[in-house]
C-alpha cells in the first residue's frame, strides 16, 4: 500500500463529503460559482461556465466530466480512473514516478538519491 494511494482515498472522501452535504460546493476552478459538475480526470468540481471551458478545450475535451445530479447517487465516480503503472528499469519492484532530464527517462525515487 503506497502512500500517494492513501492521499487519493483521503481526497475522495472528501470530495464524497462535499456532495452529500448540506451547503453548495464551490468550483474549484475559478472559486465564484456553484458547483455543477465533476471532472474525473483533473478531480475537481466546475461551476457552468467552467464546465462548457473544459469541454470546449482541445486538450481537456477528452475528459470526463459528469453532472453532480449524476454524482448524487453514485459516488463512486468520484474515483479517478485508473492510471497506468510503469516501473523502473534499474528498480523493478520500484513505481517510475519522477523524470530524470539527465538520462531523458522515467525514474524511481531510488534513482534520484543516487
Amino acid at each position: 500500500f503506497h502512500v500517494h494511494h492513501w492521499f487519493e482515498i483521503r481526497d475522495t472522501l472528501v470530495k464524497v463529503k462535499k456532495v452529500k452535504g448540506p451547503q453548495k460546493t464551490q468550483c474549484e476552478k475559478c472559486r465564484k460559482g456553484d458547483a455543477t459538475s465533476f471532472c474525473r480526470v483533473c478531480g475537481q468540481f466546475l461551476c457552468t461556465v467552467c464546465t462548457q471551458i473544459h469541454k470546449d478545450w482541445a486538450e481537456l475535451s477528452t475528459h470526463e466530466v459528469i453532472s453532480l445530479d449524476r454524482l448524487e447517487g453514485d459516488v463512486t465516480q468520484l474515483v479517478p480512473p485508473t492510471k497506468k503503472v510503469t516501473y523502473c528499469s534499474k528498480h523493478p519492484t520500484k513505481e517510475s514516478d519522477l523524470y530524470c532530464e539527465t538520462c531523458e527517462e522515467l525514474v524511481c525515487r531510488d534513482c534520484i538519491v543516487r
